[in-house]
């Protein structure tokens, strides 16, 4: 199923990124989110190295052990590395045990892909899988197992490029994540990464290799119905599409619990085919320590589709909901049916 996708293009711009620590990522190391590096593309990308000189990393935390994860991104390098060795200035994928490196995929001097497991080499590609100054999609899956059954496939562009099998793995990662492994003393290669999506093997759908995915985030644009919340503008959609988030800015659910708010948001672009899911995503706190739970869902065409029933906290955080089919038709959506959708903000308690 869906886990998890991020465009990076909600937390602001710069060296700041503390506003992925607020419980959506564990971890984030030494990275900016800047323009897009192709000079074309709109959006945003997180990159790590370059004039950093050092390692970075983000790492996020599965929300259950599967022995099936998988990682799919988009990856663009301003050069290869030119030291020797294959662990000088190298952007990697990788998985965690619970403080253990278990699996990684990093790129040689020569941009072929090599798969390490506990730190030893298990497969190297036969031929170059990635090239400086260009966007290449990878996918990546890994099937752990118990003895010697273990399998890996890495794709770019939806083709196999490096595959190996019949190695022994013990543990089901814990987390998963991606970065840059490590900088020589004179500068790094920078490492830009966009269009992130992380899948497992469980569920009915996207529990395979899931192609070249595009994530779009899609803003609220309307007040479907403000409910009993109150905001601290003229309306409620324009405080929840602040970019970076606006602590001062917010829309609220006091005691007594009121009726729900509901918001539509921005269309796809219209030359999408296919959606493999929705994924909400809210910025939420309460301002005591009282009792306080936040129910988010999608209304489809009169259908609706409840997210997990959640207890927030004092401390902002995100909550985010995976909604893989349509509520209405109770199959995958389609590019229409995401149009009509809207989102319902429920104070439960």
């Amino acid at each position: 199923m869906l886990v998890h996708a991020d465009t990076f293009s909600r937390y602001g711009a710069g060296p700041d990124v503390s506003y992925m620590l607020n419980g959506l990522w564990a971890e984030v190391g030494r990275a900016d989110i800047v323009n897009d590096p192709d000079g074309v593309s709109t959006g945003k990308a997180i990159v790590f190295g370059g004039n950093l000189n050092s390692s970075g990393y983000a790492r996020f935390v599965l929300p259950n052990l599967n022995a099936t994860s998988g990682i799919s991104c988009r990856l663009w390098v301003d050069a290869l590395s030119s030291a020797p060795g294959d662990n000088s200035a190298i952007p990697m994928i990788w998985w965690n045990d619970a403080g253990t490196r278990l699996a990684e995929v990093r790129f040689t001097a020569t941009g072929r892909a090599v798969l390490y497991y506990a730190g030893v080499v298990i497969a190297t590609s036969a031929n170059p899988v990635i090239t400086a100054n260009a966007w290449w999609h990878l996918e990546a899956k890994f099937v752990f197992a118990s003895g010697s059954g273990a399998t890996f496939e890495l794709r770019r562009e939806g083709v196999p490029v490096l595959t190996a099998s019949g190695f022994t793995t013990a543990l089901y990662p814990h987390s998963a994540g991606f970065g840059a492994s490590r900088f020589g003393t004179t500068g790094g290669v920078a490492c830009y990464y966009k269009d992130l999506v992380i899948w497992d093997g469980t569920g009915s759908y996207n529990k395979d290799f899931m192609g070249a995915v595009v994530v779009y985030d899609l803003l609220p644009t309307a007040d479907v119905d403000i409910g009993g919340w109150t905001s601290t503008a003229a309306n409620g959609y324009s405080v929840l599409d602040n970019n970076p988030p606006s602590d001062s800015a917010y829309i609220s659910a006091a005691y007594p619990v009121p009726s729900p708010c509901e918001f539509s948001f921005s269309d796809l672009p219209s030359n999408i085919t296919s959606v493999k899911g929705l994924i909400t995503r809210i910025r939420a706190a309460k301002v005591d320590g009282g009792d306080g739970q936040l129910q988010v869902s999608v209304v489809s065409d009169a259908s609706e589709q409840a997210g997990s029933d959640r207890p927030i906290t004092v401390a902002q955080t995100y909550y985010q909901d995976v909604f893989e089919v349509d509520p209405a038709t109770s199959s995958p959506w389609v590019p229409l049916a995401v149009a009509d959708v809207s989102i319902k903000l429920d104070r439960t308690v």
